[in-house]
């Protein structure tokens, strides 16, 4: 490289460091073609403001704006958005708080037939964090409604015992005496 084109560069990047600041790499390409008689591209513009790590503190990134009450899809369930300005609840959750009241911290919504997308509520059951750990243990009946609710009261029968024998949570006899 010669010394006058290390010294245009020079030029080059100090003016974009001096003028960067709200343009575009349109604007920016313009303004430096017109000044120093190039014709550079916009990607060389933006390979210099990379090279000194610049940014034009715009905000280019393409936001969507959900109305409350819209729905999507998130890891194979519905998500509701229920407030401003991106808060999102299962909807599953959603439909149990319309009929029961908030959800407890601690405990879970889970589909009854296995359908992460069934928010009906005859398809909903609430159970705790200790109840699902119980159910985990049978394994995931997915299909068959009855049988899961079979296993929700299982493990809320199997935890009230463990709470009434007073070693909730215990699992061997060291932990009983603690």
């Amino acid at each position: 490289m010669s010394s006058n084109t290390t010294k245009c560069n020079k030029e080059i990047m100090a003016y974009l460091i001096k003028n960067q600041k709200g343009r575009s790499n349109k604007e920016l390409t313009e303004m430096v073609n017109k000044k120093f008689g190039k014709n550079l591209k916009e990607s060389s513009i933006k390979r210099y403001k990379n090279l000194e790590h610049l940014k034009n503190g715009r905000d280019t990134k393409y936001k969507i704006i959900h109305e409350i009450g819209a729905e999507r899809e998130f890891c194979g369930y519905i998500m509701v958005k229920v407030g401003q300005p991106n808060t999102w609840k299962y909807k599953g959750v959603v439909e149990w708080e319309k009929h029961h009241g908030e959800v407890a911290k601690g405990y879970n919504i889970i589909y009854l037939d296995g359908n992460r997308k069934n928010a009906n509520i005859e398809n909903l059951a609430c159970v705790s964090n200790a109840e699902l750990g119980e159910m985990v243990k049978y394994g995931k009946v997915k299909g068959n409604v009855e049988l899961r609710k079979a296993q929700v009261n299982l493990a809320k029968l199997k935890q009230a015992i463990k709470k009434k024998a007073g070693n909730y949570g215990a699992k061997t006899e060291s932990e009983k005496r603690i």
